[in-house]
């Protein structure tokens, strides 16, 4: 089995995130488990409660049969290093065949991660490119070590980050970014409100 593994903040999921998700999946993964982190040791705190994040991408998800999410780094808590998530998943799924699902921003700073020759062993990466990417040159970029692992999925652009969502939402702006199932919760449990930090 095929399974893509999608760690991120997810401060607040988004309809890019989903996209690529759905671009792993059309791309051949026959799972994509998204695995919200407790704490991003390259990344600040987060806004959202780890609760709140696991939930937004429950939510999400939930009409999507062949994504799934996990609270495997929620529930470990710390700083969340996807080499012990991997560990721990392999240990938990043998049979299962792992990717990593990174977007391109994220494979340029790859080997900063812990022990990315350990996850390069246990996963290959499944790594988005949009249109106008010089996938030659992207590829080239690479040491051997990443490069003989590297599995490019092409998808569209999306005009929008987590981070410009926070923005808009606290300056009350709504975001047409958000699935309307998790603009719904952030409403609801007032999240990412004008007193929130950025």
């Amino acid at each position: 089995m095929k399974v893509g593994i999608f760690g991120g903040s997810f401060d607040p999921p988004h309809l890019g995130h989903l996209e690529l998700a759905k671009a792993c999946v059309a791309h051949g993964l026959d799972l994509v488990l998204w695995v919200p982190n407790h704490q991003n040791p390259l990344k600040g705190k987060t806004i959202a409660s780890a609760e709140d994040r696991l939930e937004m991408v429950r939510l999400m998800i939930e009409d999507q049969p062949q994504m799934a999410v996990s609270d495997v780094e929620i529930t470990r808590e710390g700083p969340s290093f996807m080499v012990e998530t991997l560990e721990e998943l392999k240990a938990a799924q043998p049979d299962w065949n792992l990717w990593l699902i990174l977007g391109a921003d994220s494979l340029a700073n790859f080997l900063d991660w812990h022990y990315p020759e350990r996850i390069i062993r246990m996963a290959k990466l499944a790594v988005a490119v949009r249109p106008g990417t010089d996938l030659d040159g992207l590829i080239e970029a690479q040491p051997d070590l990443i490069r003989n692992r590297l599995d490019l999925v092409e998808m569209a652009p999306f005009p929008a980050s987590s981070t410009e969502i926070r923005a808009q939402l606290a300056a009350g702006v709504p975001s047409e970014a958000l699935h309307p199932r998790v603009a719904e919760y952030i409403a609801e449990h007032v999240l990412y409100s004008p007193t929130s930090n950025l």
